[in-house]
C-alpha cells in the first residue's frame, strides 16, 4: 500500500506539473518544449515513498528526470517517421522487383511470339519450295508457286531445278533456328493449312475483280457466286 500511495502522489505531482507547463507554453513556448522536469523521490522513516518537485532539505532523496511532453511526443512521431519511412523504401523496393519481373516476362513472350511468327512463316516457306511445281521469289524476298492463275503481277525471280535442294535445306534450317520442335507433323500440317488458304484466297479475289471488271460479259448472279466463294475462302485465313 505504501508503494501505491508513493506512486499516486506521484501521479499527482505529475499533473501539476503538466497543468504548469500548460500555462508556460501560452507565454514561452521555445523553452517549454524543450524543457525537462525534475522529481525527487524518497523514503521517510516509516517506509512510505514520497515524490515533489521540491528537494526536501533534511532527506536524502533521488532525482528522478521526466521529459517533457512535448518531448514524448517528438520521439514518437519521429518512429513513426522512421518506421513510415521504412515501410515507403520497402514498397518501392518490392515495386522494383514486381516490374523487373513483369518486365522480364514480357520480353520473353514477345521473344517467343517472334519466334512462333518466324517458325511458321519458315514453315510455310519449307511447304512452297518443296512443291513439285515451279517457283519464283517475289519482289519482297517470299517463294511463291507459279501457278497457272497466280495473281501476282511484280517481278519475278524463278528459280532453277538444280538450285530446288539447296533452297530447301537452307528453308529447313530456318525452321530449326525458330521452331521449338522442328519435326512437329502437326505444326507443319498447319502451315500447309495456311499456305493454301492464302493462296487460294488471293486466287479466288483476283478472280472476283476480273468478273466484276467485265461485268458487261457476266451475269450478276455469277458475280455474286465467285464474291460469296472468295468471302467464304478468305475467312478462313487465321
Amino acid at each position: 500500500m505504501s508503494d501505491f500511495a508513493g506512486w499516486l502522489r506521484l501521479a499527482r505531482v505529475l499533473m501539476r506539473l503538466l497543468f504548469g507547463a500548460m500555462a508556460l507554453l501560452l507565454f514561452s513556448p521555445a523553452n517549454v518544449l524543450a524543457a525537462e522536469v525534475d522529481v525527487y523521490r524518497w523514503t521517510d522513516e516509516s517506509g512510505q515513498v514520497h515524490f515533489s518537485d521540491q528537494k526536501p532539505a533534511d532527506t536524502e532523496a533521488n532525482k528522478v528526470v521526466v521529459e517533457s511532453k512535448q518531448r514524448f511526443t517528438e520521439d514518437i512521431n519521429a518512429q513513426l517517421d522512421r518506421t513510415a519511412k521504412s515501410e515507403f523504401y520497402a514498397e518501392r523496393r518490392a515495386d522494383r522487383r514486381r516490374l523487373k519481373k513483369e518486365s522480364r516476362e514480357r520480353a520473353e513472350r514477345l521473344e517467343w511470339q517472334s519466334k512462333e511468327s518466324d517458325c511458321m512463316r519458315s514453315r510455310r516457306r519449307y511447304y512452297v519450295v518443296t512443291e513439285q511445281m515451279p517457283i519464283y521469289v517475289d519482289e519482297v524476298g517470299e517463294y511463291r508457286v507459279g501457278w497457272g492463275n497466280d495473281p501476282y503481277t511484280g517481278a519475278r525471280k524463278w528459280v532453277p531445278d538444280r538450285d530446288r535442294d539447296a533452297v530447301a535445306e537452307s528453308v529447313w534450317k530456318e525452321i530449326e533456328q525458330f521452331c521449338r520442335e522442328p519435326d512437329d507433323p502437326e505444326a507443319q500440317e498447319e502451315a500447309i493449312w495456311r499456305q493454301d488458304v492464302d493462296e487460294t484466297c488471293d486466287i479466288e479475289t483476283a478472280f472476283l475483280k476480273e468478273l466484276s471488271q467485265e461485268s458487261a460479259k457476266n451475269t450478276e448472279e455469277r458475280i455474286e457466286r465467285q464474291r460469296l466463294l472468295a468471302e467464304s475462302v478468305c475467312a478462313l485465313k487465321p
